[in-house]
């Protein structure tokens, strides 16, 4: 075959391949729609079975009615800023399940970037007056988020945690974290195992055997009755398929949830 027949047959092609990527497009719709129904409907049950057990179903949108609406403006105020990925009621969420925190109060973040979602959880350990925001990050970006590596294309080596740092001394919380800069797996061998978790936020990688890692390594640390928040759920395929295993367990349930986050409470040792 000539180089012009060759072309031709390409070509021809084009129109083809157009319409499967459209195919494609439309399915990968559907299929995202289909999940946020879904876990539209379990949030709707988990929030029936709060009700029916006397207990607070802990959404952003309510907790401002509940005497933190100064609390939470003034945080929004200072996380402007600071450049991420979580939304103002995300972060109302993880603010009011640290204050909330009836087991330990030690907080253990998976994944930080530049710290906005620090500062939030931070911030309910200082207005609840006792406990420590344990952050484990290598800041160094994630393999599965390419919008992180783009990002950081021209910084030193230590300068998305040094920016991290400085932007937790502007929020006034650096007394109440300590970093560990090291990978989720690592950290997770060294941690001590009487040093129980009160709340655990899991936001590193986001592939699915990652997070999968993530929780199986760090959710045992977690008293009974503590907090694990899955973020980006359904927004990312790997924490919504873990939050799909993990709704069904009988270990955990649901007790809160803001948009793309699922609020999870240990009910017994796993």
């Amino acid at each position: 075959m000539t180089a012009v027949a060759r072309l031709k047959a390409l070509s021809a092609l084009v129109p083809g391949m157009g319409r499967l990527k459209r195919q494609r497009d439309a399915l990968i719709a559907e299929q995202t729609e289909f999940v946020r129904k879904v876990f539209a409907r379990v949030k709707r049950q988990a929030r029936q079975e709060c009700v029916a057990l006397g207990e607070r179903f802990l959404e952003p949108h309510a907790l401002e009615d509940g005497g933190l609406e100064e609390q939470l403006a003034a945080i929004r105020k200072v996380v402007s800023p600071i450049q991420g990925w979580v939304s103002d009621d995300s972060g109302a969420l993880l603010y009011s399940a640290v204050r909330g925190m009836e087991s330990s109060s030690n907080v253990v973040e998976l994944g930080a970037w530049k710290g906005r979602s620090t500062v939030w959880l931070a911030s309910g350990i200082r207005d609840r007056g006792e406990g420590r925001v344990y952050v484990v990050d290598t800041w160094r970006g994630t393999r599965s988020n390419p919008l992180e590596l783009n990002l950081l294309r021209g910084y030193g080596c230590d300068e998305l945690f040094d920016e991290f740092l400085v932007n937790l001394q502007r929020a006034g919380v650096t007394h109440f974290v300590e970093p560990i800069r090291d990978t989720t797996g690592h950290a997770a061998k060294r941690w001590p195992k009487e040093r129980k978790i009160g709340l655990l936020f899991i936001d590193a990688e986001h592939a699915y055997q990652a997070v999968r890692e993530d929780f199986d390594t760090w959710s045992p640390f977690v008293s009974p009755g503590g907090y694990v928040v899955l973020d980006d759920v359904p927004g990312w395929y790997g924490p919504t398929k873990l939050a799909l295993d993990v709704v069904f367990e009988e270990n955990f349930r649901i007790v809160g949830a803001s948009e793309n986050q699922l609020l999870l409470r240990k009910t017994q040792d796993s």
